[in-house]
């Protein structure tokens, strides 16, 4: 493909980054009525959360990573994959700080791309691989939850880390896991010594399973 067209493909890519993610704040919203809608309670929403700050902020960086996998990606169709499985982090990671859920619809979207994406990465193979990092992951996370409390680590966890092996695979969900618990770590450690946090606080994990995915993703495409 010639550097015009390539060139063409990165700021269309850009221009359709920025603007969906300017639109995150408002799909977390609905998703999160919906939510509550079906659990039969009233959805208040934060107005923090659709601040222009925000809406530009994701809408930056949303943007900017789409334009970037172009470049990085081995190919297009991998460029676009990994896009959507960056945005769709980034929307869970919304929707669990905002009301403490992770829709299913968005676990399932993540597990169809990952489907596609380790296909279209590496290989058709490569999938069976991808259901043993899930596999892995669902058990690792039923253990810890298990062990500290299915108030601690929900059903939603478990599953979004399950979506999270599959998208990835090995040995990327390691990256993952290695960048999760090192930002988990470094923000429970600044909360506490600031005393923002306690002890018995209770935090939305999936923001941090997400940034691990993010960086997974985004190392897997450099390398």
């Amino acid at each position: 493909m010639s550097d015009f067209m390539n060139t063409g493909l990165i700021i269309l890519l850009l221009l359709a980054g920025t603007a969906l993610g300017f639109e995150i704040p408002y799909i977390a919203k609905k998703i999160a009525f919906y939510k509550y809608r079906k659990k039969n309670l009233v959805f208040t929403s934060d107005p923090r959360f659709s601040a222009p700050l925000i809406k530009i902020g994701l809408s930056v960086l949303n943007g900017t990573v789409w334009s970037l996998s172009v470049l990085f990606a081995e190919n297009y169709w991998s460029a676009i994959l990994i896009s959507f499985l960056f945005t769709t982090a980034v929307l869970v990671a919304v929707i669990d700080i905002q009301i403490r859920i992770i829709p299913n619809e968005l676990v399932m979207v993540m597990i169809a791309l990952g489907i596609v994406f380790q296909t279209v990465q590496f290989s058709f193979m490569a999938i069976l691989t991808s259901l043993l990092c899930m596999a892995a992951m669902v058990i690792l996370f039923t253990a810890v939850a298990g062990f500290i409390g299915m108030d601690k680590v929900g059903a939603g966890d478990v599953k979004l880390a399950g979506a999270m092996g599959l998208a990835l695979g090995y040995p990327s969900i390691v990256t993952a896991l290695i960048v999760m618990s090192a930002v988990f770590l470094v923000y429970s450690v600044g909360g506490l010594m600031l005393r923002k946090l306690t002890l018995k606080s209770m935090l939305p994990f999936a923001p941090f399973m997400m940034s691990g995915m993010v960086f997974a993703l985004a190392y897997m495409i450099k390398g």
